[in-house]
């Protein structure tokens, strides 16, 4: 079986066409299909998110075995298929590069748009995953009994697995529009609002928010309020969506941090009355200043710790 992947992403590909092409899409049926790339569900799935871009699909083709030559002249005589291709400027063929050789040939007239690398023999693993064994030696790899598995060749060669729409998701992400503080913002959806602040150069407090710890909203300092929710929410617990309007600091939001910041300072004091030595005052407090000083004097800190 021929392996082959990718070599185009669904945004290149686009911009290799134009709303004016009259594109015919035509995949072959066998090795292609074994590697995510061809068959009929891709030339349906295909078709379907080429209308949904404004682009004119005028037919889509099958054919059994797309790199035999014989096969592609019949289909290309077909009576069935002939007004088709005439009308057809742009051919995208789901098939391996020799197929693409083939139509480009015998579609001398037309644009044909390559989008695989053929890169070996593979074959499929008992489970029915298809493997690539017998790399070409312009891949660099190895042959290898066991197989490749297809995503992991993709990434060494620069390629890209599976179909067109399955890396779209992961390119493309959806924007959303919301308002920090009156400001129009504009978000991936579902972004952590906190990261989203910061991104944007607002600052909201916070202590216990940290990249390589799970978000829980312990300390309570980056409170924000957002229209239609009840209470005020921790922003680092946040995932932002169209429409949000979200207001970072004001009088009440600062007077709730105050009591968070003293509340969280008084607890642990007691708790570990020997965290608070000097050494802490030298090199925490400072810390504490510069980030809160505009609601936490030192004075009221000093009181908080008397146990």
């Amino acid at each position: 079986m021929i392996i082959s992947l990718r070599n185009l992403s669904y945004s290149d590909l686009k911009q290799k066409l134009s709303t004016e092409d009259k594109i015919v899409l035509y995949s072959c049926n066998a090795c292609v299909k074994a590697c995510g790339i061809g068959g009929l569900e891709m030339l349906n799935r295909l078709e379907s998110a080429l209308k949904a871009d404004g682009f004119n699909v005028v037919g889509t083709d099958l054919i059994s075995i797309g790199c035999t030559e014989s096969l592609v002249e019949k289909r290309k005589i077909d009576v069935a298929k002939t007004s088709m291709y005439d009308e057809a400027t742009v051919i995208i063929p789901l098939v391996c590069e020799d197929g693409f050789e083939v139509i480009d040939e015998l579609f001398e007239d037309k644009k044909v748009i390559c989008i695989a690398k053929t890169i070996g023999i593979g074959d499929f693993t008992p489970n029915g995953e298809t493997v690539l064994t017998t790399p070409f030696e312009n891949t660099g790899l190895e042959p290898k009994s066991e197989g490749y598995r297809l995503n992991e060749v993709a990434e060494k060669l620069n390629l890209c697995a599976g179909f067109f729409d399955d890396d779209e998701d992961k390119n493309e992400p959806e924007w959303v529009n919301l308002t920090i503080n009156g400001e129009p913002i504009k978000a991936i959806k579902n972004q952590n609002l906190m990261t989203v602040c910061k991104e944007n150069g607002i600052d909201v407090p916070h202590l216990c928010c940290h990249e390589d710890l799970d978000k829980y909203g312990s300390c309570r300092l980056c409170l924000v309020k957002i229209d239609g929710f009840r209470d005020m929410p921790a922003s680092c617990c946040v995932e932002v969506t169209d429409g949000m309007n979200i207001v970072t600091s004001d009088e009440e939001l600062e007077h709730c941090r105050k009591i968070m910041l003293e509340l969280a300072i008084s607890v642990r004091s007691r708790m570990i009355p020997d965290l608070f030595t000097e050494k802490f005052w030298f090199l925490f407090l400072p810390i504490l200043q510069s980030l809160y000083g505009s609601f936490m004097p030192q004075r009221s800190l000093r009181n908080m710790l008397v146990v």
